[in-house]
């Protein structure tokens, strides 16, 4: 599989984004003005029930991946400068409401990539030669003009239970009192859906055979011809013969997901995190296997604003779809927590 294109949303394309998990590192206690000979050891603030934070976002992801439609294979082939080229439109957003120990986390995905690309002839030798060839014999294909527009929706919902929030001073082993930062952990079960729409265009010259010296025109002959690998496409023979092709196939599935955060307020505004899940099994209709990493901070720089700066890595292998696909890099984000 080739490395492909940064993608500022593909889509491919998980539970929430890893930003949008990161929660605003704990407030400080207000100043009351009392010294602390005086002032009682009764907290002047307590944890809120309710905590929901909404996320923008733009994932900056490249992406290795195969797509097909109707017997058109695709590989498209783009590098991290191409995204203002390819990517046609993206939407993207986050969030998460947490009732106590109850999290509920959702992610909305969706983006459109296009890629065009051209191949010149192929010459592909026969083997073994036909009867009276000579191994010089060999067929002729292309070039061909391919237009693979890919678009992608994912919905990501889990809820989920925060099994432990514990001071980061009894992590740490030390007393601190007046030390208000956390370290918790979230498993979550929940669901990602896909839908994924691929709409190939492809236009390929006549071939044409050479046998024992002389060559033929395959144009207008109805000849059963193998699939023709062409790198970075796959096209059915029975193209080879010259002519068009606009095929469009839409897969819709769901997938069955398990997950795990570990975030920890590392100062009083900053907090980092690390997220990962698993999911489809081949269960029904779903991914054979599909999968998310990611790492990052979370830096609260208003009360109720902060920016989100993590990597993320999402895996999917869906025949038919999206096979082996890989989509991996840098995202940031502005959430806003009330």
């Amino acid at each position: 599989m080739k490395p492909v294109a940064l993608l500022s949303a593909f889509a491919f394309f998980g539970l929430v984004s890893a930003a949008a998990h990161a929660e605003p590192a704990a407030d400080p206690l207000p100043s009351t003005g009392v010294s602390s000979s005086t002032q009682s050891d009764t907290p002047s603030v307590t944890p809120k029930d309710w905590e929901v934070q909404l996320l923008l976002y733009g994932w900056a992801s490249a992406i290795d991946a195969k797509v097909s439609a109707r017997g058109i294979t695709s590989e498209p082939n783009a590098s991290f400068g191409d995204l203002l080229k390819d990517l046609q439109w993206a939407v993207e957003g986050a969030g998460e409401a947490r009732y106590q120990r109850a999290l509920l986390l959702f992610d909305v995905i969706g983006n459109q990539l296009q890629v065009k690309s051209k191949s010149g002839s192929l010459d592909v030798p026969f083997d073994p030669p036909p009867p009276g060839g000579s191994p010089d014999d060999h067929l002729t294909v292309g070039p061909i003009k391919t237009n693979v527009r890919t678009t992608i929706w994912i919905f990501e919902a889990a809820p989920g239970w925060r099994l432990l929030s514990l001071p980061v001073s009894d992590v740490l082993g030390y007393e601190a009192a007046d030390d208000p930062r956390k370290l918790d952990v979230d498993v979550f079960t929940g669901i990602r859906y896909w839908n994924v729409k691929n709409s190939v265009r492809a236009k390929i010259a006549p071939g044409t055979v050479t046998i024992d010296g002389v060559t033929f025109d395959l144009g207008g002959l109805d000849l059963d011809i193998p699939d023709i690998d062409f790198g970075d496409v796959t096209l059915p023979g029975n193209l080879l013969t010259g002519g068009s092709r606009h095929v469009t196939e839409r897969v819709e599935w769901v997938d069955w997901i398990f997950a795990s955060r570990v975030r920890a307020d590392l100062t009083e505004h900053v907090s980092g995190f690390v997220l990962g899940d698993i999911g489809g099994f081949g269960i029904g209709d779903s991914s054979s296997l599909t999968w998310q990493v990611a790492a990052g901070f979370n830096w609260a720089f208003a009360e109720h604003w902060s920016f989100i700066l993590s990597y993320r890595a999402l895996g999917v292998d869906r025949s038919g779809a999206l096979e082996d696909a890989i989509l991996h890099g840098p995202l940031v984000g502005l959430g806003l927590s009330f």
